[in-house]
């Protein structure tokens, strides 16, 4: 909002549906602007009016605004089997996972198989994510030990996920290396 000449202070009211006035929203005292208004839930409209305080009082309102905040997934996922090399003779492979998130990467999610077919994307609440140390640049090498009964000469596919701290869950990426004398 624009500066008003005189003013000490801003109050800021806010509601869950349209009309907020001094009389029905919810009151915040001498926020400055930008305000951030936090522990919204997404996907829900929020409608704001700011009034100005001075040695004239209180003002009138001021237009109403809204929001509706959301949230995105995880961003720029991606993973790397052994640096990106083309076969393993091993059953042991380093995954390089990374992905990025405004308020988090906080756990990964790994499918392995055979096929190339990608796998469904799993919901946050399922089993199976492994947590990670919550920060909006995710980046670590992992062991990792292959669980499929393969044959040698077969190419593995690995699809990963990345979960935020809100629950939101990335697009999956994915790798494949043949397993070549495993």
């Amino acid at each position: 909002w624009n500066t008003v000449a005189g003013a000490t202070s801003y109050n800021l009211y806010w509601g869950l549906s349209t009309g907020v006035t001094k009389a029905n929203g919810t009151k915040v005292t001498g926020v400055t602007s930008p305000y951030n208004h936090s522990s919204l839930i997404n996907s829900i409209t929020y409608y704001y009016i700011v009034t100005a305080v001075g040695d004239f009082g209180e003002s009138s309102d001021s237009n109403e605004v809204n929001a509706t905040p959301y949230a995105t997934p995880p961003q720029n996922p991606s993973v790397i089997i052994n640096g990106g090399a083309a076969s393993t003779t091993s059953s042991n492979v380093t995954l390089s996972l990374s992905a990025t998130d405004n308020v988090g990467v906080r756990a990964y999610y790994i499918v392995e198989n055979t096929t190339g077919i990608i796998p469904s994307d799993p919901q946050a609440s399922d089993l199976g994510w492994v947590a990670t140390i919550s920060t909006p640049n995710y980046s670590e090498d992992i062991s990792y030990n292959i669980k499929s009964e393969i044959d040698s000469a077969t190419t593995l596919y690995i699809y990963v996920w990345f979960k935020d701290a809100i629950g939101n869950v990335s697009n999956v990426v994915n790798d494949n290396i043949l397993l070549d004398g495993y």
